[in-house]
């Protein structure tokens, strides 16, 4: 939707989009996602965050997600204010799509290491899930370190919008289901192989149900 060849006419593919999002709200689809990249040449792209912001604008219905937010490149209190600003914003409507990506064009003009993503994108996500349900953040990480901070503008939905982690590998699934979230699946793979990693994340999920209703007994 937002990814087009240098030549296009930005504002006319804008405008598109707009249409397009309130054909979806027409039609009875349920959500609108958008993916985020840097430096897109030889193609032109929108950046994620205004152009979600503005089409939410389009629906009062549809959901909305990031698809998405290259967590690794951001730092979690601004990946906080944003993420709780923009779900006031659309009613309590955005799913919080996150990722490592894949282009190391994007982490070198950061001045980031790729090898470092993993453990950056890890430490950004636990303290923006403290951000939103503490009142006063103290987080000590190898990247980021927070101390007495305290997020005035929270999510509307409770305690935080869905997140929905990409992963490609077996083990990336299998730790996204530890963690609770939504398995947001690679698109770049077999039916096969989605079927097969579809059951792994589920076989964890309901280990870890099975678990709590035990423990819920004692």
């Amino acid at each position: 939707m937002i990814q087009s060849p240098l030549n296009t006419n930005v504002y006319q593919k804008f405008q598109e989009s707009l249409e397009y999002v309130r054909m979806a709200d027409k039609y009875g689809f349920d959500a609108v996602f958008c993916g985020q990249h840097y430096l897109t040449y030889p193609y032109t792209m929108l950046q994620l965050i205004p152009f979600l912001s503005r089409i939410m604008a389009e629906s009062k219905r549809l959901y909305f997600g990031t698809g998405i937010l290259l967590l690794a490149l951001y730092n979690p209190v601004d990946v906080a204010e944003t993420i709780a600003s923009m779900d006031i914003i659309s009613g309590g409507r955005l799913i919080f799509g996150v990722g490592l990506g894949y282009r190391e064009e994007e982490y070198d003009a950061f001045g980031i290491s790729k090898e470092d993503a993993p453990k950056r994108f890890n430490e950004c996500l636990a303290a923006v899930k403290m951000l939103w349900t503490q009142d006063i953040v103290n987080f000590e990480g190898k990247y980021f370190k927070l101390k007495n901070v305290r997020l005035t503008i929270k999510p509307l939905q409770k305690p935080y919008p869905p997140i929905w982690i990409a992963a490609n590998s077996d083990k990336a699934v299998e730790k996204v289901a530890k963690l609770g979230h939504v398995w947001y699946a690679n698109p770049h793979v077999t039916i096969n192989t989605l079927k097969r990693q579809m059951e792994i994340y589920l076989n964890i999920l309901k280990k870890i149900i099975i678990l709590n209703l035990h423990l819920s007994l004692f």
